[in-house]
């Protein structure tokens, strides 16, 4: 959990305090890894229901009413079976997030942070083949979507020291900014590939595509390797060149929490929490809920990218939706166009109801 500036820790008397509430060393504290809240004392937990046949009906009458294709992210092994069974049509994952998992992450960054970039390719090289190839081999015919490391997230840049990271390395906060470490993360994926004897469907995709150059290069590392080439697009400059940059790729996601936090100028993180916005929303300083709606802005660039497809027919284009995936905005996404959505695993079955349940008549 990052971002909890109000806390008043104690090390010494082994407190933590904020507001009138105070916490002991040992006290049971629940942490929601969704929203990032903290409660104190324990949450009551339950399983999610397992699929009867009243929720197969349904899922397979929301199957029926679209095409869409809903593909999950994932970061272990085990969340591709889950995901499979919830009936997701793909898979996506971030290199960043399934090192993470696996607890490689820290020796990659701690190796990148310490030498050359040249020199440290060649260990994110060994651990992404050594992670991707136990995800790989329970994947089965089914397409897969890689997304580079970004150094430069929001959502994790505690987690990768990205401040440091920059000091040694400013390149890294660019897209296309290290072609060493680009070229070993293509070259692991490739390795894990060859490793599973498998013929699998992968593209490989980079964060924050804001200008054609930038995938034209990708295309150019990736090469005659058989990987097809993506792009994530997360800034309104990203959108507007759309069509440009969908001239060099195979398949581009839109990243619609990314876009609609840019357009109103906060971080995405504040998209998947209760607050600030819950605040700023009972205040009417902000006249939709981005977490839920596609306001008036947004929704052009939004547009422009659904009509690229028509276009670029070559290029597939998709929606991806971080956190909890509310009816409504999946429904928005549906009624412009978008007939590709990747969700995190488990908001599969919600999705795809949502998708079925916009379809037209």
């Amino acid at each position: 959990m990052v971002g909890c500036g109000a806390l008043d820790i104690d090390p010494g008397l082994g407190t933590l305090s904020i507001g009138e509430t105070t916490l002991h060393t040992g006290d049971l504290v629940s942490l929601d890894g969704t929203t990032g809240e903290v409660h104190s004392g324990a949450v009551q937990l339950s399983q999610p229901a397992a699929e009867d046949e009243h929720l197969a009906g349904l899922l397979a009458l929301a199957r029926q009413r679209t095409s869409a294709q809903v593909f999950a992210r994932i970061t272990t092994p085990a969340q591709v079976t889950s995901a499979l069974g919830a009936g997701a049509d793909g898979i996506v994952a971030g290199v960043d997030s399934v090192l993470a998992a696996s607890g490689r992450l820290q020796e990659v960054i701690d190796t990148i942070a310490e030498n050359d970039l040249s020199v440290a390719a060649p260990a994110l090289e060994r651990a992404v083949a050594e992670e991707f190839e136990k995800i790989f081999a329970v994947v089965g015919d089914i397409e897969f979507g890689v997304r580079a490391i970004d150094f430069d997230a929001d959502e994790s840049r505690e987690l990768l020291g990205a401040t440091e990271l920059f000091i040694t390395h400013p390149e890294l906060a660019l897209p296309m900014g290290s072609t060493d470490i680009l070229s070993a993360q293509i070259r692991g994926i490739t390795a894990a590939v060859t490793a599973t004897g498998q013929l699998l469907r992968i593209h490989f995709t980079v964060r924050k595509i804001n200008d054609p150059a930038e995938t034209a290069l990708l295309r150019k590392l990736i090469g005659e390797v058989p990987l097809g080439v993506g792009a994530y697009i997360a800034t309104p400059r990203g959108a507007n060149a759309v069509l440009d940059i969908a001239e060099h790729a195979d398949t581009i996601w839109l990243e619609v929490r990314e876009l609609q936090a840019a357009m109103i100028g906060v971080p995405a993180r504040h998209l998947l929490t209760a607050e600030p916005l819950d605040a700023y929303l009972r205040r009417g300083l902000i006249g939709v809920d981005p977490r839920v709606q596609i306001d008036t802005q947004a929704g052009q660039l939004i547009d422009m990218v659904a009509a690229a497809a028509e276009r670029r027919p070559r290029c597939r284009i998709g929606a991806r939706l971080t956190g909890p995936v509310p009816a409504p905005l999946a429904e928005a996404l549906a009624r412009r166009g978008f007939n590709v959505v990747a969700v995190n695993a488990d908001e599969v079955r919600t999705t795809i109801l949502a998708l079925g349940r916009a379809a037209p008549a």
